[in-house]
């Protein structure tokens, strides 16, 4: 009689279907409905005998569909709210489960939900306990609960009340869980110890609540393998990432992680993740070079407390000796060398210089120390004199360049023996005059020697290497025409005065 359900498909497709009279038997009509599996696709309410209407709502005689749906919340569950209707529509059920829609509906959540996604308009408002509830439904196909996710407005409070973990990166991708600590921390759990992907870095990037992990309750193990997986996302907003770590209060004393980026190895640096440690420096120099400085001076006390002669670099010594630390760090970094540096446009410290001077001299930097003698302290210059002393020898063979302050100081000066002092005044001589000499020969107690400047008197000298080198230097400044033995008085130098010239005749002028 219902053959290929020709009867059924008719009265299914009918609106009017219900538009009977009053005295007709609703259990019969209803009984050969069920019979026949007629489900109404839709029903043209006003038309309809309301008692057999009621029949057929309450005996879930109509197709699952938005048309449907809407006018059975309407006029049998007494919902106004068209938006409530479309946005909250499972939420709606939850709150009448004992009605016969809802019933319905539990029994053909698959059906149900194809037709929810498609009525409301990519707007799903449930209440958190709905929405989780639909997304734990074993009776609904990961598709679908997807698609639900993708439409959801609603957040949920906590992450692991979804049961399905293969769910959650929608959930963060659709911010669609509440961004905390707890829920981060759960879905970093999921990955089973794997690095922090794509889904979780785009969900912190796109919060700005800061997050705190230091009280944050769970196994140390864990809270530490989170903190050393934060560390190596480089995609982690610089100012997020700073932040995140800040929180753990954590700091590493082995670190291994490579690939860093730049910017956030110079964060590590700044917020002290990375301690100062032997094992630290050395991996530090080894991935991170240009990075290292940074590091140290970051932690300079940390890296003198370190220091010993087996990690001692004398190259990162001498950016040490630029910055602004103290003296006493400095000249405990230098303690563990004895190569020598130089000071010369360094503009380091009086005590820095003075140490490096006494431990770690540079013999180049003696020209131009004996030159610019004038311009130190007077610490300093005590000390160049000192070195001006020891090589006295250099400044003899070529004291040009030398402060002239500094060489009247070396010839009146009684540390320097005579025959040093007469040796640099006779490499002086070219640029002096008697003026200049006659002090320093009275100062020498060679007083004889003055009187050469006196043409009244004649001076004689005692043979020796001495008066002999002094007497041929003062011949060739021509200070006398020549020395030579006086044969009246044997062993005696005496000296012959250059002649004045003679003045020409007025008539030749």
């Amino acid at each position: 009689m219902n053959q290929d359900n020709v009867i059924s498909d008719y009265i299914s497709n009918e609106r009017n279907y219900l538009s009977i009279n009053d005295d007709v038997d609703i259990e019969k009509l209803v009984a050969g409905f069920r019979l026949l599996e007629v489900r109404f696709k839709g029903i043209d309410y006003e038309k309809s005998n309301m008692a057999l209407f009621q029949s057929i709502y309450e005996e879930s005689l109509y197709v699952i569909n938005s048309e449907n749906i809407q006018l059975m919340l309407c006029k049998m569950c007494g919902i106004e709210d068209q938006e409530a209707i479309l946005h909250k529509n499972y939420s709606i059920l939850c709150s009448i489960s004992d009605s016969a829609i809802a019933q319905y509906i539990e029994k053909n959540m698959a059906q149900y939900i194809d037709v929810m996604l498609q009525m409301c308009e990519g707007c799903i408002m449930d209440d958190e306990t709905a929405a989780v509830t639909i997304l734990n439904k074993s009776d609904i196909t990961k598709e679908q609960k997807e698609k639900y996710i993708q439409c959801l407005d609603t957040v949920i409070s906590q992450i692991v009340q979804v049961e399905d973990s293969s769910l959650w990166g929608r959930l963060l991708d659709n911010d669609s869980v509440h961004y905390s600590e707890e829920n981060i921390f759960a879905y970093f759990e999921k990955q089973k110890g794997r690095e922090i992907d794509h889904t979780l870095i785009s969900f912190i990037n796109r919060h700005d609540m800061i997050l705190d992990f230091s009280d944050y309750n769970c196994a140390e193990e864990s809270k530490e393998q989170l903190f050393i997986s934060f560390i190596s996302c480089n995609d982690i907003d610089n100012a997020k990432y700073a932040r995140l770590l800040l929180s753990f209060m954590f700091s590493i004393n082995k670190f291994t992680e490579s690939g860093i980026s730049d910017e956030k190895i110079d964060i590590l640096i700044k917020i002290h993740v990375i301690q100062m440690t032997k094992e630290n420096l050395v991996f530090m120099r080894d991935k991170y070079p240009d990075h290292v400085l940074n590091f140290i001076n970051g932690n300079i006390e940390q890296y003198v407390d370190i220091m010993d002669n087996e990690i001692f670099s004398l190259q990162e010594l001498l950016e040490v000796l630029k910055w602004k630390v103290s003296d006493e760090i400095k000249i405990q970094l230098m303690s563990f060398t004895n190569q020598a540096i130089s000071i010369i446009n360094e503009h380091y410290s009086t005590k820095v210089c003075i140490y490096i001077l006494e431990n770690n001299f540079l013999k180049s930097d003696l020209p131009e120390l004996l030159q610019s003698y004038d311009n130190w302290d007077k610490e300093m210059q005590a000390k160049i004199y000192a070195l001006a002393l020891a090589y006295i020898s250099d400044i003899i063979a070529d004291p040009q360049n030398v402060s002239s302050q500094l060489k009247n100081r070396l010839l009146y000066s009684r540390e320097l023996n005579i025959e040093s002092r007469i040796d640099l005044l006779i490499a002086m001589l070219s640029d002096l005059d008697m003026e200049y000499v006659k002090p320093v020969l009275a100062e020498w107690g060679f007083d004889d020697y003055i009187k050469i400047f006196d043409n009244r008197s004649r001076p004689r000298f005692e043979i020796s290497p001495i008066s002999k080198k002094i007497l041929e230097a003062f011949k060739k400044k021509r200070w006398i025409q020549n020395y030579e033995e006086d044969g009246k008085k044997p062993g005696l130098y005496k000296i012959i005065r250059r002649k004045a010239p003679k003045e020409l005749p007025k008539e030749l002028l």
